[in-house]
C-alpha cells in the first residue's frame, strides 16, 4: 500500500508540474495598440450629393487624434482618454473638437465615440472573424468581419507591411450602396476608413458601379498622413 501511494504522490507530482509548464498565450493586440503619448494625423474628406437640387459639396480638413493618459472609466475598467482635435489645413492652429475614450476587454477593444460604444476588433485575430460592432449601443446589429490581414497598403504615399482589414458594412444593389471600411496597420493602428451611403436613380448604364452614378449620398474618408509619439 505505501508503494501504491508513493507512486501515486509522484505522478501527481509530475502531472501538476506538466500543467504548470504550459505557457498562457497573451492576446496579440498589436492591430490596434492603445498607448499613451501617441498621436495620429489623418486627412479628413466628406463628400455629399443631391443631384436633384443641384447640390455637391466636398469639405476637407485634417484630424489630429492623441491617446492622452489611462483612466478609470464608470465601470472600473482602465481606459485611454483619446484626444481630437481639428484644423482646415496645417497652415492653422489646432483646436479641440471632442474627447472619446478606448479600452480593452475581453479579448476586444472598444471605442467609446460620441458616447456610443463600439466594438472595433476582436482578438484573436483571423480571416472571416465576426462579431458585432454594435454590441454595446443603441444601433442594430452591424455584423463587422475581418476580410484580409498582414497585407501590404499603401495610404497617402506611407507604406505599411501588415495591414488587417475590417469590413463593417457592404450592401449594395443597382439603386443604392452602403459601404463601411477601416484599415489597421500592425504596431500602429488605424490608417484608413470610408463610410459611403450613396444611392442611384440612374440605371442608364446598370454595369456602371452605383458610386460612379451617384444622385444622393455622404461619402466620408479618412486617410493617415502622419503619426508619432509627442
Amino acid at each position: 500500500m505505501r508503494i501504491i501511494f508513493f507512486i501515486s504522490i509522484i505522478i501527481l507530482f509530475f502531472s501538476c508540474k506538466k500543467e504548470e509548464s504550459v505557457p498562457i498565450p497573451e492576446i496579440d493586440y498589436s492591430y490596434l495598440p492603445l498607448d499613451t503619448g501617441v498621436y495620429f494625423v489623418y486627412q479628413i474628406e466628406e463628400i455629399e450629393i443631391d443631384s436633384a437640387l443641384s447640390y455637391y459639396d466636398t469639405v476637407r480638413y485634417q484630424l489630429k487624434t492623441v491617446f492622452e493618459s489611462y483612466y478609470s472609466d464608470a465601470e472600473g475598467n482602465n481606459a485611454i482618454r483619446v484626444e481630437r482635435y481639428k484644423r482646415n489645413s496645417s497652415l492653422q492652429n489646432w483646436s479641440v473638437s471632442d474627447v472619446w475614450s478606448a479600452n480593452y476587454k475581453n479579448g476586444t477593444v472598444q471605442f467609446v465615440e460620441e458616447n456610443m460604444r463600439f466594438v472595433k476588433m476582436v482578438y484573436p485575430s483571423s480571416i472571416n472573424k465576426t462579431w458585432d460592432g454594435n454590441a454595446y449601443n443603441i444601433y442594430d446589429k452591424e455584423m463587422y468581419t475581418i476580410t484580409s490581414i498582414d497585407a501590404p497598403a499603401i495610404i497617402n504615399s506611407l507604406a505599411f507591411d501588415s495591414v488587417l482589414t475590417v469590413t463593417q458594412l457592404y450592401d449594395t444593389t443597382l439603386l443604392y450602396k452602403y459601404f463601411k471600411v477601416e484599415k489597421y496597420a500592425k504596431n500602429i493602428g488605424l490608417i484608413y476608413k470610408i463610410d459611403m451611403n450613396v444611392e442611384s436613380q440612374n440605371i442608364t448604364f446598370p454595369n456602371v458601379p452605383v458610386e460612379n452614378r451617384i444622385t444622393s449620398g455622404t461619402i466620408f474618408t479618412q486617410k493617415l498622413i502622419e503619426y508619432g509619439y509627442e
